[in-house]
């Protein structure tokens, strides 16, 4: 599919009021040139990249809830056991950081993040 396409379907699906974040997992990477090429006119892209997990389920759900996202990776979607992986290491990381000044650790935090968290 011409990227053109993809721009008018997610377009159509931004303007719903009902859609605020789109993932988009490009198994093989084909359009990872593109993307930023892409002209949506009612959302923001935000791309993963292996590594920033914590920092996008700080972006999407704290800095950022009023704003739509399409969400693209270039990679594959988790398997179930690597969400579950994801899942409980954002749950402890939440956990840790329950209290005064939340956010803000939040976000020294992201800056220290590595990949190794997520991995199995």
């Amino acid at each position: 599919m011409d990227l053109n396409n993809i721009q008018d379907q997610l377009n159509t699906e931004f303007a719903k009021s009902d859609t605020r974040i789109v993932f988009w997992f490009d198994d093989k990477g084909e359009y990872e040139d593109e993307i930023s090429e892409l002209q949506l006119y009612n959302a923001k892209l935000h791309i993963l990249d292996g590594t920033n997990w914590f920092y996008s389920k700080w972006l999407l759900n704290e800095s950022d809830t009023e704003n739509k996202y399409l969400v693209y990776a270039p990679f594959p979607k988790p398997s179930d056991a690597e969400k579950k992986i994801v899942k409980n290491s954002l749950s402890l990381l939440k956990n840790a950081f329950d209290g005064k000044g939340e956010r803000e650790q939040m976000r020294n935090y992201r800056c220290r993040e590595t990949a190794e968290t997520i991995k199995t």
